[in-house]
């Protein structure tokens, strides 16, 4: 099911947009606790790819990261909306759930 984007959403991928060097201490332990999470899932070193050629580099959209790490639009597409969810679930953004 799909999960509707809420207010928090835009500011979510703002802090993983400008991290490392311009975050708080509170928004870079968001950042970094999904970094952590996301390292453990299943794919999960594809799927921090996707997120450095697209947040951390500024090299790729969304359609380019996923031929890099040779994945379909739609799974990186879910990959990324999980990442910017769990960043939000971390620095606790209102009306999350």
């Amino acid at each position: 099911m799909k999960r509707a984007k809420r207010n928090w959403w835009g500011y979510a991928k703002s802090m993983v947009r400008r991290y490392p060097d311009n975050v708080n201490e509170d928004e870079r332990k968001a950042v970094e606790a999904a970094i952590e999470k996301t390292k453990g899932l299943q794919n999960g070193e594809a799927r921090l790819k996707v997120i450095e050629l697209m947040y951390f580099k500024a090299t790729h959209q969304m359609e380019g990261a996923a031929q890099c790490v040779h994945y379909s639009y739609d799974r990186v597409k879910t990959w990324h909306s999980d990442f910017i969810w769990e960043v939000g679930k971390n620095f606790n953004c209102k009306g999350l759930f």
